[in-house]
């Protein structure tokens, strides 16, 4: 007799659309009938962000639970605990699998009220200001008392052991990505590239990701104001942040202005990527970055820095560039390295391409993360 489905509850703070909501995306498109999600998502907004409506348009059913943000900030997980406990309530689930130090705080909350086991996927840690420092430290304790918690990276895993959470409980699951019809994006290239007013021959270096710190879209703009004058190349960058106004101004500063585009977020990146002749992510700390992945599934050489998951993806030279993460010098050495060498560039684009397929296949990852789900519910709910 065929074993009834798990029904897990999936707790998430979205914003907008990044990574960790490409990642529960992909979980909740892909997961067959052996498991039922349940998202709860944690919002500022008491409207729909580009997240919501993507689920919505797939048909998916959501909770959602505001965050305030006001002067009574304080007060408001306590709030959240309570409205999560009440929706936890009416679908009876088996299982929590959080996502953010918020979803870890409040999940765990809920799963002692209701005594279930509770997972977490740790997508990495942001300390590039007090408060996220303090988040951060704050969450790496928190999931001392998880049954479970996937990591996204190895080098993830080590920083979770080095702060008191027992290594018997993580397992290594990196982020996956949908296959894609390269013949698809040949045929969008032409028609983005002319929408941008890209002439044939100019070189275009991509980023994708949120315009934060952490990300490290200065050190781009920076570095790519040292790449020859003379040479034919565009800068694009999709997605938005906290860093788009200063970025914006230093772009003028620069004298880049004819040369950088700042798209914005933008809902669906395929024809953005198809524009791209490379992809660039100088960031100062990751996971296993989606946008990585998903530029190398499109065939793109890509030039990472060397951080968190990054050195697992990418092999110097062989399917991709690594550069030391804050170093201005090498990363205009690798971007006029991968604009004048054709020949470096089909290499990289081809191992890529491969790896993407042999490593970072969605299948295996979707049946890995529902085996991880039955080993959280059938192993010991205790906690250090």
């Amino acid at each position: 007799m065929k074993p009834p489905p798990i029904r897990v509850a999936l707790l998430a703070t979205t914003i907008e659309y990044g990574g960790i909501e490409s990642v529960l995306l992909t979980l909740l498109q892909n997961m067959n009938s052996q498991v039922e999600i349940v998202p709860i998502l944690f919002t500022r907004l008491e409207v729909k962000n580009s997240f919501m409506e993507r689920l919505q348009t797939l048909g998916v059913a959501y909770h959602t639970v505001f965050v305030n943000t006001s002067r009574v900030k304080y007060f408001n997980p306590v709030r959240n605990v309570w409205d999560t406990i009440r929706i936890l309530r009416k679908h009876r689930v088996d299982l929590i699998h959080t996502h953010g130090y918020r979803a870890d705080l409040i999940g765990l909350a809920a799963a002692r009220w209701f005594r279930l086991p509770i997972v977490s996927t740790c997508h990495g840690f942001i300390s590039t200001d007090r408060h996220l420092s303090f988040y951060s430290r704050l969450d790496a304790l928190v999931l001392r008392f998880f049954t479970r918690i996937i990591t996204v990276s190895a080098r993830m895993k080590d920083d979770l052991v080095a702060v008191g959470v027992d290594q018997r409980r993580i397992d290594v699951i990196t982020n996956a990505v949908a296959a894609v019809s390269l013949s698809d994006s040949q045929r969008t290239r032409f028609e983005t590239r002319s929408r941008l007013g890209i002439v044939g021959d100019e070189f275009v270096f991509g980023f994708v990701g949120r315009l934060s710190e952490e990300k490290g879209p200065d050190l781009l703009l920076k570095a790519a104001a040292h790449l020859d004058t003379g040479s034919n190349w565009r800068l694009l960058f999709l997605g938005d942040g906290p860093l788009r106004p200063r970025l914006e101004r230093m772009t003028t500063d620069l004298g880049l202005s004819e040369r950088v585009e700042f798209l914005g977020f933008q809902a669906d990146t395929t024809p953005w990527y198809s524009a791209m002749d490379a992809f660039v992510l100088p960031s100062l700390t990751e996971g296993t970055p989606m946008a990585l992945l998903e530029a190398m599934a499109h065939g793109l050489p890509a030039i990472a820095s060397a951080v968190g998951g990054v050195p697992a993806v990418i092999a110097n030279k062989r399917n991709g560039l690594l550069v030391p993460p804050g170093d201005q010098h090498r990363l205009v050495d690798a971007m006029r390295l991968v604009a004048t060498r054709p020949a470096l560039r089909s290499i990289l684009s081809a191992a890529g391409l491969q790896l993407i397929s042999e490593t970072y296949d969605v299948k295996s990852w979707v049946k890995r993360v529902r085996e991880f789900y039955r080993t959280a519910m059938t192993g010991p709910h205790g906690t250090t």
